[in-house]
């Protein structure tokens, strides 16, 4: 029998909602560490992450006592990382050594010593991380055994740990059995212990998310290590039900705990009682499933493909088919890619404040606090779980940076360019006392604006695109019909509502606001998708104004090869002390015949809580039709359409003169634990208007953007 190490990993981003970090800890976290109490001969690996202590300090400091008293007794190990749960690859070098110092500290203070392990948030890795782990006495991290297994290793090799160096910076590499992390808990303790001693499991074949490939990991090593993340005990579908109320793992704890010659121990307990196997150099990787998700479509259908044909052959080839690597997200999603480049943008912003000394230290402690809150990696980058999908957690990462920029800058109008999202086009960040937004020069599109106080991002959206999982949504269960007992949540289909089919609307481009649309001369909707023409390309020239306060203009044109040239041209100033944007839009036409069309300018707005009483939207000071965020259809001939939110206290509104404008949701697919989803992730708002011009003809689009804090916030 080997020595099993055993561990968890606890989680919960920064900005999710109350009620479900509380449901995680009331069906998971706290019974299952009350369960390991109750058997006291079981030993484990525990790390819990910055956002999830924080709440623990808040709402369940008796969680954290239970973790100091097993951490005292020799029970318990207490795993380091980066506190606020980023990836740890792509942040300044400042950042890793203030997220690592910054949970070691706090692994200190609760159990009087210093971690020697890290959790690798998403178990990436890249190979020059021994160098920065190394700097706060970080000895070993654990990997998926796949790590291993990619670089060529055989499975009878994996049974102890590696050491790996980057310019003599030594780490110790443990492998994660997948083999265990897809028994546990979904089969009897029975088939665990029967793969720990090397025998043959019953019904080892059929089991649920592991490849036959999988299987040929050779049980009966001298070393294995289970180390999972906590919420599949008890938050996952069934769960609850399997590991507790019909005591799955109590069952698997007494079982471990009087298997003759079964040794439980803490990593610690390893590393200093046995040596290394050997060297191992891995390459950059997370687990299988990442290198899947982090594809795009295209390469996602490869990927399936060529999986299901090794699948056919029983080589061994299946350790050696990967995916991709996980900051191809910045790559596959525009808004990943936008987010971690304001990230890294604030933090320079903040940096440069702390350099020149321009900021209040108390000011400057606190921004970048919130620049490491910003950094949590689950709004990010999209796989089964919602993440970069949930608006939510958008908002909290761009909410914290928006926070941040305000605490070192100064009051007033700022006007800068700088290409800060590295596309080859320098953006202009305008600044007003009470607002920013940041302006591409394609399409003079406006990519981010935000409220300063309160800081709240207005545009958070994300673009409607096709996954490869929404072809699985025809086999999606209808809702309210049983999912199968507990399973891998990488086997459970479901849908959470019916029609969601309805909803597969895919985006021509990502999103942004101040676009521009030409719509048929019939045209009975303003609708994102589905314009005659869509100027969001256009590359224009700026000219920008003598003064931060000034004039901005934009220059764009395009030709087609009927002969017909459309020029636009848009001038934006700030007014109200900079709480409203002006924008004055000219579109000539020059060409043969008339161009009869609906032009439209629109914005991509997102309050948050479509259906919630405190959001809402006003038509000339009164409730509309339909009040709420997730409506649809025309205001016509009005003076002013406003977003209202009464919880954070704040109001958006398009204004101006006898304006018909069109609104509309945006609403994605996706695929999250609970199943398919719907998800609201802001609005369409368009000021539209039908022109009939002649060549040489001018036609004016003129409205303004309001801004307001209102008094009585909920927030």
């Amino acid at each position: 029998m080997p020595t099993l190490i055993l561990g968890v990993h606890n989680h919960q981003p920064v900005g999710n909602f109350d009620h479900v970090v509380r449901e995680a800890y009331d069906r998971a976290y706290r019974p299952f560490l009350e369960l390991l109490d109750a058997h006291p001969a079981m030993r484990l690996c525990v790390h819990v992450s910055g956002p999830l202590i924080e709440w623990m300090k808040r709402e369940a400091p008796d969680y954290l006592e239970r973790l100091r008293a097993g951490a005292t007794a020799g029970r318990l190990e207490l795993l380091g990382g980066g506190y606020w749960e980023p990836i740890l690859t792509v942040l300044t070098e400042r950042d890793q050594h203030a997220q690592l110092e910054r949970m070691s500290r706090e692994v200190e203070a609760l159990c009087g010593r210093r971690p020697r392990g890290i959790w690798l948030a998403e178990r990436i890795w890249e190979p020059h991380l021994p160098r920065v782990l190394q700097a706060h006495g970080i000895e070993y991290a654990a990997l998926d055994d796949t790590h291993f297994l990619a670089t060529g290793f055989t499975p009878d090799r994996l049974g102890g740990y590696f050491l790996t160096e980057e310019g003599g910076r030594a780490l110790a590499l443990f492998p994660i059995s997948k083999r265990l992390r897809y028994l546990v808990p979904f089969r009897a303790p029975a088939e665990v212990l029967a793969y720990l001693r090397g025998s043959a499991a019953p019904g080892d074949g059929d089991l649920a998310g592991a490849d036959a490939a999988d299987a040929e990991g050779v049980p009966g090593l001298p070393l294995a290590v289970l180390m999972d993340d906590g919420e599949k005990f008890g938050v996952w579908p069934g769960t609850n039900d399997l590991c507790y109320t019909q005591g799955r793992l109590a069952k698997l704890f007494g079982a471990l705990a009087a298997e003759p010659g079964l040794r439980l121990a803490t990593f610690s307990e390893v590393l200093d009682e046995q040596p290394p196997l050997g060297p191992a150099y891995l390459p950059t990787g997370s687990y299988f499933e990442m290198g899947e998700w982090a594809l795009p479509l295209a390469g996602q259908q490869k990927l399936a493909a060529l999986t299901a044909l090794v699948k056919q052959h029983d080589g061994g080839l299946q350790p050696f088919v990967r995916g991709g690597f996980w900051r191809n997200f910045f790559a596959k999603y525009e808004e990943s890619h936008w987010l971690h480049k304001r990230m890294l943008w604030a933090g320079r912003a903040v940096s440069a404040a702390r350099e020149a000394g321009t900021a209040d230290a108390g000011a400057l402690a606190e921004a970048e606090d919130r620049i490491l809150e910003a950094q949590c990696n689950c709004g990010y980058w999209h796989g089964l779980f919602g993440g970069l999908y949930l608006p939510h957690l958008r908002h909290a990462i761009l909410e914290r940076l928006v926070r941040a920029e305000h605490l070192v800058a100064g009051p007033g109008y700022t006007l800068a360019q700088e290409d800060l999202d590295i596309d080859g086009d320098a953006e202009i960040v305008w600044t007003s006392p009470a607002a920013r937004l940041f302006l591409k020069p394609r399409g003079g599109r406006v990519r981010e604006l935000d409220l300063r106080e309160p800081a709240f991002p207005l545009t958070n959206v994300l673009a409607r695109r096709e996954e490869f999982y929404h072809r699985r949504l025809a086999e999606a269960l209808a809702p309210g019909e049983a999912a199968d007992a507990a399973k891998s949540i990488h086997d459970i289909v479901r849908a959470k509502e019916t029609g969601l089919e309805e909803f597969l609307v895919y985006d021509p481009h990502p999103r942004a606001s101040l676009e521009e649309r030409l719509y048929e001369t019939g045209a009975d909707a303003a609708p994102y998708a589905g314009s005659w023409q869509d100027l969001a390309d256009l590359h224009c020239a700026v000219e920008l104004p003598a003064a931060p306060d000034g004039e901005l203009v934009l220059r764009g044109e395009r030709a087609f090869e009927t002969g017909r040239r459309l020029e636009l041209v848009k001038r934006l100033r700030w007014a109200d002390d900079g709480w409203t944007l002006a924008v004055d839009l000219a579109l000539c036409y020059h060409g043969p015949g008339r161009l009869a069309s609906l032009l439209a300018s629109g914005w991509n707005l997102n309050l948050l809580a479509p259906e919630a009483p405190d959001r809402r939207v006003l038509v000339d000071g009164r409730p509309a039709a339909d009040a709420r965020l997730r409506s649809r259809g025309w205001e016509r001939d009005i003076g002013r359409l406003e977003l209202r939110d009464d919880w954070s206290g704040l109001a958006v509104a398009l204004a101006g003169e006898e304006l018909d404008v069109w609104r509309e949701p945006i609403e994605t697919v996706s695929l999250s634990e609970a199943g398919f989803e719907r998800v609201y992730q802001g609005s369409w708002l368009a000021v539209a208007r039908r022109i009939e011009l002649e060549s040489g003809q001018t036609a004016r689009l003129r409205y303004r953007l309001e801004l307001a804090r209102l008094a009585g916030a909920t927030a």
